[in-house]
């Protein structure tokens, strides 16, 4: 629903939009499994589940423009969250699921301010977040069971009530017609409500730095850009005790960079190539929320080649 602003309406200023919604969704599941005690059992579960948003985009100026949201919102658990009972061979872990488990609900509020400063020269971002999470679901390690093939590490569906709070800023600058910087920064807080301590699994504090060159026609082919990208990605030092297999690791940073460029061809239709690079540097380093971390690093210097074809009007 969006409210209009037409100047009858005094309490909203020319430029303010409120929206709101609402939305509702039943889940049925049909299982058929054996039990523990191996027997075949066909339970179900019934999901009854809503949903509320209400929003509110308020131009102050042409260069300001401020957006906040508070809604609602439930997830029903899946199937692999209540019945896993195995060997997850893609993960080498074992998982174990909950089939008491409820639908998450939450309660979340947002806020995005975006703002453009000097003649349009520099554009900056900042979203903060913060969310309030009932029964909320997580895989939490849980020791090592020993099988045929071996030990593995074991990991369990819970439920929780949690906290989630965070921040996402970016500012960029268009220092001349084809040069541009840019800076992105990301942090997350989780808090497990019921252990009164820090929520496992949660994303590790971020900066990436990018320089980026774009210019237009080359030749035949147009849009040309590349950008060199510098990401540093800080220790996770908020973790439950004692919970995990090993301790966090190390802080870490990657070098990468892309391009790309595209070839009209007419009526609409366009051949693009693009080209990206990963950890360009070779860096040995494990990511904190990469399972294989537990047994191996991250992936080394990474390559990839990549061509899109538009269509354009049919």
């Amino acid at each position: 629903m969006v409210l209009p602003t037409h100047s009858e309406d005094e309490k909203f200023s020319a430029g303010t939009r409120i929206e709101a919604g609402a939305r509702l969704d039943a889940t049925h599941i049909d299982v058929f499994t054996y039990n523990a005690q191996d027997l075949w059992t066909t339970p179900k579960h019934e999901f009854l589940n809503h949903a509320l948003s209400a929003g509110l985009n308020w131009q102050l100026r042409d260069s300001l423009t401020l957006r906040a949201n508070v809604s609602s919102a439930f997830r029903a658990p899946q199937v692999s969250e209540l019945y896993s009972n195995g060997l997850h061979h893609g993960a080498a872990a074992i998982e174990i699921g909950d089939p008491t488990l409820r639908a998450e609900q939450a309660v979340k509020a947002t806020a995005d301010l975006d703002v453009y400063a000097f003649r349009g020269k520099v554009h900056a971002n900042l979203t903060v977040h913060t969310a309030r999470i009932d029964h909320y679901i997580l895989l939490e390690p849980d020791g090592f069971q020993l099988t045929i093939r071996g030990a593995f590490p074991v990991f369990r569906y819970v439920a929780t009530n949690a906290s989630i709070h965070g921040a996402d800023a970016t500012v960029q600058w268009q220092a001349t017609p084809h040069w541009a910087w840019r800076i992105r920064a990301s942090l997350v807080r989780g808090f497990d409500r019921e252990k009164a301590t820090w929520l496992y699994q949660m994303p590790a504090d971020r900066v990436e730095n990018s320089l980026i060159y774009k210019t237009g026609n080359v030749g035949s082919w147009r849009d040309f850009d590349i950008a060199l990208t510098s990401t540093a990605v800080l220790h996770q030092w908020r973790v439950p005790s004692g919970l995990d297999f090993m301790e966090p690791p190390r802080a870490y940073h990657l070098l990468g960079v892309s391009a790309s460029m595209a070839r009209p061809l007419g009526n609409g239709k366009e051949l693009r190539f693009g080209l990206e690079g990963y950890n360009l540097l070779n860096t040995a380093y494990r990511d904190y929320l990469d399972r294989f971390r537990y047994y191996a690093n991250a992936s080394g210097i990474d390559l990839s080649i990549w061509v899109r074809y538009s269509f354009g009007k049919t």
